[in-house]
């Protein structure tokens, strides 16, 4: 017996919420929002969620993806746009199509509200990719390209890595980020308005409406001036997220980040905070050499995300109403 997919809305999406990432779980109120407010995401979006069944009735997945709504922040630098946050099948319905038919039903909903452009950021797991990768290729995807590398494990096994130091060079001291007044961001802007010496998806601002450690995130001073920073959030009770970490290009090179790193996960131990995860631009290929030789080794997780999209104009198949029969359910 075939599979058919049904629209949820109002709060029908919450009783599906183990069906997707704990990050996500605040959109299937499927009222609108952001994708990741603990980061300070300003991209407002509409969340759309449907669920397959199989022929008895019995619910065997979950998709949830997002469309753009109202003017993005001014000061988000990250694209807004319709997107595919997750897909899940239960074990014993897979292999059987539903995936697939979750996925054009999305693409379906995503064409009817105007939009041509569907896109996806994912998590490589074992056992999982090979699948998803699978279902993007028959719904005519496109070829899954790596935005960066994942980290996982203690800060224990951070302070047991070789450029563990406990000691600032000279010149350079560590102020608590929140410290930082509103005159030394300012100046900031405006040297980054001028002269774009920060990479775009590192600038510290884009990161501050979210709720930042106060203790482990730091600010970075050369000769008192702010040249660098590392900006953590808490995503645990006792799991800490490095968000984002900089330092200016041509200190970097003289690896001036390093004693910062350290000082930020010694005062993350001092509050409780035990494990840790992070990710590496794939655009920042020095950073990603760094992180393969001198700290991937001592950690116990390590994994890729990767994106793909796929242009919806003329997909007939996200059209087909045998293909994608739309029902709503409260």
């Amino acid at each position: 017996m075939g599979s058919q997919v049904f629209s949820i809305e109002g709060t029908g999406g919450i009783q599906f919420r183990l069906w997707t990432f704990p990050a996500y779980r605040h959109l299937l109120n499927l009222n609108p929002g952001f994708r990741h407010p603990e980061r300070g995401d300003r991209r407002p979006i509409l969340p759309l969620a449907s669920t397959s069944y199989d022929g008895f009735g019995k619910p065997t997945g979950l998709v949830l993806g997002c469309l753009p709504v109202g003017p993005q922040h001014p000061e988000s630098d990250l694209p807004n746009e319709p997107e595919l946050l997750s897909i899940y099948v239960t074990p014993e319905a897979r292999h059987q199509g539903h995936g697939t038919v979750l996925i054009r039903h999305l693409e379906h909903r995503v064409r009817t509200a105007g939009s041509s452009r569907l896109s996806t950021v994912y998590m490589t797991r074992a056992g999982e990719t090979d699948s998803l990768e699978h279902v993007l290729r028959r719904c005519n995807w496109s070829i899954p390209e790596t935005r960066s590398c994942v980290y996982k494990g203690t800060l224990h096994q951070m302070q047991s890595m070789p450029w563990y130091v406990t000691t600032m060079p000279r010149h350079f001291d560590i102020c608590r980020w929140v410290d930082v007044s509103r005159e030394e961001i300012s100046r900031l802007r405006e040297s980054q308005m001028a002269t774009g010496w920060i990479m775009p998806s590192l600038v510290p601002w884009y990161y501050e409406g979210g709720a930042i450690d106060p203790t482990s995130s730091v600010g970075i001073l050369y000769r008192n001036e702010i040249v660098g920073w590392i900006l953590n959030h808490k995503i645990g009770d006792n799991v800490l997220r490095f968000t984002c970490a900089f330092v200016r290009r041509d200190l970097a090179r003289l690896g001036r980040l390093m004693p910062a790193l350290s000082e930020s996960v010694r005062r993350a131990i001092d509050v409780g905070f035990h494990r840790i995860t992070f990710a590496v631009s794939a655009e920042n290929s020095p950073m990603i050499r760094f992180a393969e030789r001198w700290m991937r080794p001592w950690l116990s997780f390590s994994a890729e995300t990767r994106s793909a999209f796929k242009d919806l104009t003329g997909d007939e198949k996200c059209t087909a109403p045998h293909r994608c029969r739309v029902t709503t359910v409260g």
